[in-house]
């Protein structure tokens, strides 16, 4: 075969059937010239990959895992949805949370997870996003911890907490987490992959910082490491038979006795919670069915043409929280595991100027590898994530109330403004420096921010205000109302205009 040099890498005669059965199905109906430049990539380029994630000693599942993404980038051209068969699901299709009845007797079958794997790049932060400051000097793991202690001394149980880290965040979580040695917080680290150079397909090398070689493979990831980890066992020893799972910056993700007791009940391996798309998600990943099993689409993986149709929150009217719920024996069962299942999303970044790509899998399109899954609706309070540095400036305002118990929630009945930072905060340290203290945003329908705008204490922004700078501007002991600032040559312009009111959320 002349591909063994590849598929002997791993022992596994599973994994290696798996990984020659998708060669068979990519080479068979090819033509010679390009088989010949398929074995090129596969016996050279690949291998030359796989010789460099072999120097971080990787299990054989690591091994096979990476080849089958590999085997998918490869085969991406060649391999895409039927359209026609994709069946967004409806609202009247799935349960409702609030339709579901309390009981919190199986609260000693579960257990907490935790996605800690990512860095705050998007807020201009390159350190472990989890461990930026929210309110009252607490960060995301506080907050989390807050909640767990909350719910434990509630209902009198001892909900364990998995923090799933990757190699860029374990060191600062494990030394964080030291001050809480007097819980049952479990530290996981996912895998890593070699990056890889978009124009040769061969492993990324930059000389400038070793680490940017290497990438942590997306969320999906957690399938893998799960089942390699000796942690499930442990769990199932202590009667713990089901996971919950979301991110860490996700604050409205609380345990729901509901949702378990549901679970249970109906003997579900796999739930999804979904909610219902704004104007703000239509780029999120939308529950559909595909020859009729549960299907998570996500937005690259629909066609050029289609995007106005996936984009049309009335069609596709339901999205993925990544609040997920996960039976542990299912998981555990070889036949049901979704590590290989799992479709793969190809991530183009550029490193140092240099196009790169990162083969990364999500979880929550694991729903199509389980026995019996299904999706429950939940309100936007369980859906709250921090992924932008607007997104922070609104957490840390009025609008958002964080109780003693961790609990967070909206201050308005109203939807929550659109906030745009334009040039302004690329950076933690100049959010600090910019938003040294947070206007009042409780009666703010939109806010736009064009450059170095400061504010001090007692700023009200209401209704529509933009703010248009390239000078340093600085604020304080102001109402704005509906208004278009633009401060040019030190000359001050304001334009006051009209903007409809806010609809209820």
């Amino acid at each position: 075969m002349k591909f063994e040099s590849i598929l002997s890498l791993t022992k596994n005669t599973l994994y290696k059937t798996l990984l020659s059965n998708k060669i068979n199905q990519i080479t068979q109906n090819i033509s010679p010239i390009k088989k010949t430049i398929f074995e090129e990539l596969i016996n050279n380029n690949l291998k030359e990959c796989l010789i460099k994630l072999k120097s971080q000693n990787p299990s054989q599942l690591h091994l096979a895992h990476f080849i089958y993404r590999y085997l998918d980038l490869i085969e991406t051209p060649h391999n895409t949805l039927n359209w026609n068969l994709i069946d967004p699901i409806q609202k009247n299709s799935i349960p409702h949370i609030n339709q579901l009845p309390y009981n919190k007797k199986n609260l000693s079958k579960v257990a907490i997870l935790k996605l800690n794997g990512g860095l705050g790049t998007t807020m201009g932060c390159h350190s472990t996003k989890s461990l930026i400051q929210l309110k009252t000097k607490k960060n995301f793991i506080d907050i989390t911890i807050q909640q767990l202690n909350n719910f434990n001394q509630q209902y009198n149980c001892d909900l364990p907490l998995i923090l799933l880290n990757s190699f860029k965040t374990s060191a600062d979580t494990n030394e964080f987490i030291k001050k809480y040695n007097n819980l049952s917080i479990y530290n996981l680290c996912q895998s890593k992959y070699p990056r890889i150079n978009k124009h040769n397909l061969k492993p990324f090398d930059s000389w400038l910082n070793i680490d940017d070689n290497w990438y942590p493979p997306g969320h999906g990831d957690i399938y893998l490491t799960l089942k390699e980890s000796p942690i499930l066992t442990a769990l199932l020893k202590k009667g713990i038979e089901y996971l919950f799972i979301s991110n860490s910056d996700n604050l409205g993700a609380t345990l729901s006795p509901e949702i378990l007791n549901f679970m249970i009940q109906h003997n579900h391996d796999f739930i999804m919670e979904v909610t219902p798309k704004s104007h703000l998600d239509i780029k999120g990943g939308c529950l559909t069915k595909y020859k009729n099993k549960f299907f998570l689409l996500e937005r690259s993986q629909v066609p050029n043409n289609k995007i106005p149709e996936f984009e049309n929150i009335s069609k596709f009217s339901l999205f993925n929280t990544n609040n997920l719920w996960v039976n542990i024996n299912a998981l555990l069962n070889s036949q049901t595991n979704p590590t290989f299942n799992l479709s793969t999303i190809i991530n183009h970044k550029k490193i140092h100027n240099q196009s790169i790509i990162q083969l990364e899998t999500a979880m929550g399109s694991a729903i199509s590898s389980f026995d019996n899954p299904t999706a429950i609706i939940v309100d936007r309070s369980r859906f709250f994530p921090v992924k932008s540095i607007s997104d922070l400036l609104i957490i840390k305002s009025d609008l958002i109330d964080i109780n003693k118990k961790g609990i967070v929630s909206k201050t308005v009945s109203t939807q929550l403004p659109i906030v745009n930072l334009i040039n302004q905060c690329s950076s933690m340290s100049k959010f600090n420096l910019f938003f040294k203290k947070i206007p009042s945003l409780k009666q703010c329908q939109k806010l736009t921010i064009i450059g170095p705008v400061s504010f001090g204490p007692n700023v009200t922004i209401i209704g529509n205000v933009s703010i248009k700078t390239k000078k340093p501007f600085y604020i304080e002991n102001k109402t704005l109302e509906n208004c278009d600032i633009l401060i040019n040559q030190n000359k001050l312009k304001i334009t006051q205009k009209k903007t409809p009111k806010s609809s209820d959320q």
